[in-house]
């Protein structure tokens, strides 16, 4: 899986003496968490109105409302 060397690895590929750290990504900062945050409720009410059943199918809502708790704390 990794290239032959002589440091022994980590489960990540990172050799074990690294300075690697993890930096958390902050998804609520980007651009497109702000616009879905700001426009979803208008898109589910527009959605609303134009599906014959008067709602967009659970698994858009549902991957909608996960991506913007993302990254969230509760």
């Amino acid at each position: 899986m990794f290239a032959s060397t002589s440091e022994p690895r980590t489960k990540t590929g990172c050799s074990i003496g690294s300075t690697f750290r993890y930096q958390r990504r902050e998804p609520e900062k980007t651009l497109l968490h702000r616009i879905v945050r700001e426009h979803l409720a208008t898109f589910l009410a527009e959605a609303a109105e134009r599906y014959p059943s008067g709602d967009i199918p659970a698994n858009i809502r549902a991957e909608f409302e996960r991506y913007l708790r993302r990254g969230i704390s509760v």
